[in-house]
């Protein structure tokens, strides 16, 4: 997201009128704002979901939350487990915020995305549950429906001529990737909002602080190298020692041989 459309969002509180956004394999597609027409369609084909969804008895939210309460799932206990993991969260990235230490600061990322994790694990004992209620599924199809209407190819066209089209797209790398960006559209936050968190920001600062270091760390040996010494010795080759006299081949006789020799003679 521009930053001209991130300081709309936040004084405004309103979502930017386009966003552009890749897919995994490059390609580029525009998330538009929806004309008043998608958007009454859209409300048409939620409240069509949410009927089918009673007629087929799926619980509505309200009911999934008494059967967390009885089960114990939901209440006080549940309450007060997560105020103290945001106390926690919240601690912990106050020390990361005033930490200098690259070392210190380093650790503390880590351990506010352990937390972070574990409040994501707790939330899914209401989150899981409450994402298969009437409510919830009929959102889905709505944020669907408006998918198939707000997404434009490079050339200024609709990707899909309608909602069915939508569906029946074997691209699934295509409308997994726009259905996210509209969720994100929808609710004012950027495409990375993710890498964008206080753990990842130090992280990356602590990545590029080594960084700098390493490349510091060469520019001063390359200085204090000898210009004059040779990158590359030659190694000296040995002279070649004179050749060996030649053994010889004749048979060296004995004085007793020779005079046995002379008598036979």
């Amino acid at each position: 997201m521009e930053k001209v459309e991130q300081d709309k969002v936040e004084q405004e509180n309103t979502v930017p009128e386009k966003r552009e956004f890749n897919t995994f394999d490059g390609r580029v597609f525009t998330i538009k704002s929806a004309t008043s027409d998608d958007i009454r369609k859209a409300d048409l084909h939620y409240s069509k979901i949410y009927s089918r969804c009673l007629v087929e008895d799926i619980f509505t939210a309200a009911e999934i939350m008494d059967a967390l309460k009885r089960k114990g799932l939901a209440g006080p206990e549940y309450e007060a487990r997560s105020v103290d993991l945001e106390a926690k969260i919240s601690a912990k990235l106050i020390e990361l915020s005033e930490s200098i230490d690259r070392d210190t600061k380093q650790v503390l990322a880590r351990e506010v995305e352990e937390i972070r994790e574990e409040i994501f694990q707790w939330n899914q004992r209401i989150n899981g549950p409450m994402s298969n209620t009437c409510e919830q599924i009929s959102d889905d199809g709505r944020v669907e429906y408006l998918t198939s209407c707000m997404t434009f190819d490079k050339d200024d066209n609709r990707v899909w001529s309608d909602y069915e089209s939508y569906l029946n797209d074997e691209d699934k790398t295509l409308t997994f990737k726009a259905r996210f960006e509209l969720m994100l559209y929808l609710q004012g936050l950027p495409s990375d909002f993710l890498d964008n968190t206080p753990e990842r920001i130090a992280i990356r600062e602590v990545q590029e602080d080594m960084l700098k270091e390493i490349n510091a760390n060469l520019n001063e040996e390359d200085l204090t190298k000898d210009p004059n010494e040779s990158v590359d010795e030659v190694e000296k080759v040995p002279e070649k020692s004179e050749k060996p006299k030649k053994r010889s081949t004749k048979k060296k006789v004995s004085k007793s041989e020779a005079e046995k020799v002379s008598s036979d003679e």
